[in-house]
């Protein structure tokens, strides 16, 4: 009997199954906190989901917050299953002026920053730009801690000279891993260097498809080729279609790149999430 019915549940149409709930990821900043809103999208948190967070911490959200979530979308809401801060960095402040702060040799640029002392250790959520990072929240970190950044690696194009994650040179690898895309390093921090003890890739779980994420777009990296600053996701788009690069955007992502549409097969849910997001169907 369970052999017949796997056979007739495999024969099915697709389209039978295209209501399924769909996995999703966000990158941005929190704009609300209730009920919890991000990249423009009202999700659903409950109390039973934790809010990881590297500096620890209570779990209380605050506006300025930059979440990567992962949730479930049935077509109506967002429910997420697994929240996380992101950091650009959590280090000691080099220098500390009105317009700015340095950690690790990264330049960070927002609201803040005129608050901040020389020597304090500091996290910062915000978005990286193609020369600084721009902040949207600064915590205050009472006690010095194992620092950390967060960011696409800017690889030497001659092989020669540090890997870099904004301007914080990243030491101690034994290798370089080959996934590129996104890292996450943890270690000891230096005057313009991480020295790495733990390096992690990737930004959501391998079963995400579709992510709506908050970012700068760079210029061209290639031919009619851009990238999301810091993230490792590219998009490809003719000269005269370039995204702005003077704010943030959001981008559409599917398959680790920004969508130009919907897949050809997208059933009911997909194409609900397309047109929530506003995203080329």
């Amino acid at each position: 009997m369970r052999t017949l019915l796997f056979l007739i549940c495999a024969m099915l149409p697709a389209a039978l199954w295209a209501d399924a709930p769909v996995r999703v990821g966000f990158l941005g900043p929190v704009t609300q906190v209730d009920p919890l809103m991000v990249n423009g999208q009202e999700i659903l948190l409950a109390e039973d989901v934790p809010v990881v967070s590297f500096i620890g911490g209570d779990g209380a959200l605050r506006v300025g917050d930059v979440l990567q979530i992962e949730a479930e979308f049935d077509g109506d809401r967002f429910s997420a299953t697994r929240v996380v801060r992101q950091f650009l960095a959590v280090g000691p402040v080099q220098i500390a002026k009105d317009t700015g702060i340095s950690v690790m040799g990264s330049g960070f640029r927002g609201p803040g920053a005129d608050g901040v002392a020389e020597g304090q250790w500091i996290a910062v959520a915000g978005q990286w730009r193609e020369r600084h990072g721009v902040i949207s929240r600064l915590i205050p970190l009472n006690d010095p801690a194992i620092a950390m950044t967060g960011g696409h690696p800017n690889l030497p194009e001659d092989g020669v000279g540090p890997i870099r994650i904004g301007q914080t040179a990243i030491t101690g690898l034994a290798a370089v891993p080959s996934k590129t895309g996104y890292w996450t390093v943890i270690g000891a921090a230096g005057a313009d260097s991480i020295r790495a003890n733990v390096l992690s890739t990737g930004l959501f779980a391998d079963d995400i498809a579709f992510a709506l994420v908050a970012g700068f777009a760079s210029g061209p990296i290639a031919s009619e080729t851009y990238e999301i600053i810091g993230t490792g996701i590219v998009g490809y788009a003719r000269e005269a279609q370039m995204p702005q690069r003077d704010q943030p955007q959001l981008f559409c992502v599917a398959g680790g790149k920004v969508s130009r549409g919907a897949p050809a097969d997208a059933g009911a849910v997909v194409l609900a999430l397309f047109d929530v997001w506003g995203c080329p169907s």
